[in-house]
């Protein structure tokens, strides 16, 4: 069994690896879908604040689920009626709009006020943007008329950057692409409310920011696009990449659905970020997901530029199960987007000619899907690069890429008809034994070898169309003593094969003569059917160590397993060679009167114990504050008779330490000891 779980972990360490260069972005699933709103129901009980529970109804609204039991209308009625925090009012309306809330006039005059008083008296952008906000959606309710529009303008404007960054506060350092979005945002909250106060040149003004904002987009290694988060956002609230990205696509799309004509933005920086999202995927934390679904959202439902997402299904394509590929053309969170589709091209992985070349596939209009069947049968077990065209056959703007490029896996069931297991001579290499092991039989071998031998192992796959596969392949020899050693078999032609010179191996065998167990293990990413053959065993006859060499006879033993290694010590050099003694007599003498000095001075200088703490705490921490002080005096007298340096800094610190706590009470003592006599001074 534990033979077993080392193999299979090897195995499924490659399938990751290959998984993860063949996976690609697709979108939303009904099953995506389905377990984001599973795990948002169970996120409900952890939301308090107003802005978590607008996250959690907007992550629901895009994932099309009407959930009111967080909040309901009326209490969203009675935060706008009493709260006075501008960013309450604007979460509490941001409920309100996603449950589609209808109020009274009557009942928000005063919140009105409130809102209209506070655009007057601040500056900073998110109070501009919370307030503005709240009053786009109440306008929805009831006409709402701002005291100032122009000037509002300005104060957003103000905190722009040439290079269309955006300050949050005037005093702030710095500026960022995500603070952009949200004073585009602000802008089209504006526009709404006071539209007639945006002359042409504002417009156009707006819109060459939020086309200068892709411009800040970073790219990933796998190509997709984003927002980088600057040191400044970290001070307003953070969030990362996924927050900045979602606010500038967010703020984009509020300027075009408030202004006319288009807004020119690169079509493959729209879907370089629609991935970037898709990529992310709808797990981790509320807030994330929030970023995420808000940012897909905003994606799939916009006036600038819709991105349109080639997905192939399944993404692993198992021919035993005689499954077909459905292609499909959809925005991010799928809404079908009627195409023509083009296979230019279909190749196997790391090879150049492909095998198939412009086929327009058949489209299923009942189901939304083309069909893939012509290159079923021209298929085996592996991976394919799968280049595609998308022309759109729909009026609107949507963004597709030119050339769209997917990996697929395709796995099977492979066969290995034999295994050749062999004893040969080192020398000549030709076959002293040979066995033909057969996997249906599974009838166990029985070799014999000296170190002066070679064993031989080799063996033929076979994929489902009966062509050469070559998987990963490993011979796993264990002692009776539990110990392990694993080899790689390496492709030879088309076959697999594995020669272990024995003599170039007995110290990496730990010189162990005896009986070792031959396990198989034959596995691919590809392969449905991965194996661990036992073979037989092999009783391999090896010479005695060297004299000084220890066998070692179990696996924890082993110099090839983990373990504790020999502890290195540090070694000083030899000591040099003292200076005579007469020598160190007078220097040793000369070092003696600058204390001796000293001594003179305190007694010139007529210094006496008066202030000596008499009793109580103060003498103790006193006493131990000398005594610390002789302690480190002694410790230098060590460190030149006998100490090295690592061992004095120890100690050290270990003395200054406890000399800190006295010293510092005993001068705190003596300071209030001598403050009333200063006074009286």
């Amino acid at each position: 069994m534990d033979s077993c779980r080392n193999g299979c972990l090897i195995l499924a360490l490659v399938a990751l690896l290959c998984l993860s260069v063949s996976a690609s972005p697709n979108v939303l699933s009904e099953a995506d879908k389905k377990f984001g709103t599973e795990l948002l129901i169970k996120s409900e009980g952890s939301v308090s604040t107003l802005e978590e529970k607008y996250q959690l109804l907007r992550s629901f609204q895009v994932l099309g689920i009407r959930r009111e039991e967080l909040i309901t209308c009326s209490e969203v009625e009675a935060v706008l009626m009493s709260s006075t925090s501008v960013k309450d009012l604007f979460y509490a309306s941001k409920c309100g709009e996603t449950l589609l809330c209808s109020f009274q006039e009557s009942a928000l005059k005063t919140t009105v006020s409130r809102l209209l008083s506070s655009l007057d008296n601040t500056e900073a952008l998110l109070d501009i943007h919370f307030s503005l906000g709240t009053l786009a959606f109440l306008k929805v309710q009831f006409p709402v008329a701002l005291n100032d529009p122009v000037s509002i303008f300005q104060k957003i404007k103000v905190l722009s950057a040439e290079d269309g960054s955006w300050k949050y506060n005037p005093d702030d350092a710095g500026t960022s692409a995500k603070a952009a979005g949200t004073a585009l945002e602000t802008m089209g909250d504006l526009i709404s409310l006071a539209g007639q106060a945006f002359d042409d040149a504002k417009i156009r003004y707006l819109k060459g920011v939020a086309s200068k904002l892709f411009e800040f987009l970073e790219k990933y290694d796998d190509g997709t696009q984003f927002i980088d988060e600057r040191p400044l956002d970290g001070l307003y609230g953070g969030g990362g990449p996924l927050a900045a990205t979602s606010q500038v696509v967010k703020g984009v799309a509020v300027v075009a659905s408030h202004t006319s004509g288009h807004i020119e933005v690169p079509a493959e920086r729209v879907i370089s970020v629609a991935k970037f999202f898709l990529t992310a995927g709808i797990h981790g934390s509320l807030l994330d997901m929030f970023h995420v679904l808000d940012g897909l959202g905003v994606l799939d439902k916009n006036r600038f530029l819709v991105p349109v997402i080639l997905s192939v299904r399944p993404s692993v394509l198992s021919l035993s199960a005689k499954e077909v590929f459905k292609i499909s053309t959809t925005t991010v969170l799928g809404s079908p987007v009627s195409a023509t589709i083009t296979l230019r091209k279909a190749v196997r992985a790391n090879e150049k000619e492909p095998f198939l070349l412009n086929q327009v596939l058949e489209s299923d209009e009942t189901k939304g899907v083309h069909n893939l069947n012509d290159i079923l049968n021209k298929l085996d077990i592996g991976s394919y690069d799968l280049t595609f065209k998308v022309k759109i056959l729909e009026e609107g703007r949507y963004a597709t890429e030119p050339i769209t490029i997917r990996r697929v896996l395709v796995t099977g069931v492979a066969s290995i008809p034999e295994v050749e297991v062999g004893v040969l001579d080192s020398d000549t290499g030709s076959t002293d034994y040979v066995k033909r092991w057969n996997p249906m039989s599974k009838e166990v071998v029985s070799l014999y070898a000296t170190h002066l031998q070679k064993l031989y192992f080799g063996l033929d796959i076979l994929s489902p169309r009966q062509e050469q596969f070559i998987p990963q392949a490993f011979l796993k020899l264990k002692h009776e003593t539990k110990v392990e050693h694993l080899f790689l078999l390496k492709p030879s032609g088309k076959k697999l094969e594995l020669s272990l010179n024995l003599l170039g191996l007995v110290e990496k065998l730990n010189y162990l003569s005896g009986i070792y167990t031959i396990d198989l293990i034959v596995g691919d990413v590809a392969m449905e059917n991965p194996v661990m053959w036992n073979l037989g065993t092999v009783e391999l006859d090896l010479p005695e160590p060297p004299e000084g060499k220890v066998k070692l006879t179990s696996q924890a033993e082993s110099p090839f397993k983990y373990g504790p290694r020999p502890e290195i010590t540090h070694m000083f050099r030899p000591a040099e060679k003292r200076a005579p003694p007469t020598l160190s007599n007078t220097f040793l003498a000369l070092t003696l009167v600058p204390l001796l000095g000293f001594l003179v001075g305190l007694k010139l200088l007529n210094t006496n114990m008066k202030n000596f703490p008499s009793s109580g705490l103060p003498v103790l921490a006193a006493l131990l504050f000398h005594l610390g002080i002789g302690s480190i005096l002694g410790l230098y007298a060590l460190f030149w008779l006998k100490l090295n340096l690592f061992q004095t800094l120890k100690l050290l610190a270990l003395l200054g330490t406890v000399l800190t706590v006295p010293g510092y009470y005993i001068l705190s003592h003596l300071a209030d000891a001598s403050a009333p006599k200063v006074k009286s001074a």
